[in-house]
């Protein structure tokens, strides 16, 4: 396993982790939290496309989807203030999120118990999106947190078991 993979599944977890603990404070800032979320996932995309990739980073699609999250979370952090419509970009972003991790774990394929996980609380978190986008309130808003959480520490934590008791290597996920 590449250190800076292995580095990176560690990141996912201790944001997770500081997730949970924060979890109130996020849900009564989200007009700021949100943002800094989308902004944090833009950054971490651009970032590692350009250091696994460096010759071609221009080429490959998550060089430009962590473009624009950058700048969703840019729009979101300066132009909207309102609860109600940062749950519901919340919502659409994670929708689009999640259907890509779920193209990219039916594609792979990879491990029978990474790739079902991942579609499993590929689609657990587009229902739960959809029910944000109709009543966006701060319920959904912390059960769309909890599916983050669970999604960022057990998803995260998968490969890495996975590497040290099997030793399958997930090089191709960046």
């Amino acid at each position: 396993m590449k250190v800076l993979h292995f580095v990176k599944l560690g990141i996912y977890i201790a944001i997770g982790v500081l997730l949970a603990i924060f979890r109130v404070f996020i849900i009564e800032n989200l007009s700021f939290t949100v943002p800094a979320i989308f902004i944090l996932y833009g950054v971490e995309a651009i970032g590692f496309t350009i250091f696994y990739h460096p010759k071609d980073f221009h080429l490959q699609h998550r060089f430009y989807w962590g473009i624009v999250e950058l700048l969703l979370g840019i729009v979101v952090l300066a132009a909207i203030i309102d609860f109600e419509t940062v749950c519901i970009v919340w919502a659409i972003w994670s929708i689009l999120r999640e259907a890509e991790e779920i193209r990219d774990a039916v594609q792979t394929f990879d491990s029978v118990i990474t790739s079902i996980i991942s579609i499993v609380t590929g689609i657990i978190n587009v229902v739960f999106s959809v029910l944000l986008i109709i009543h966006p309130g701060p319920h959904h808003a912390m059960t769309h947190l909890y599916l983050l959480i669970v999604e960022l520490t057990v998803a995260s934590s998968i490969p890495i078991i996975d590497y040290y008791l099997y030793k399958i290597d997930y090089k191709d996920r960046v």
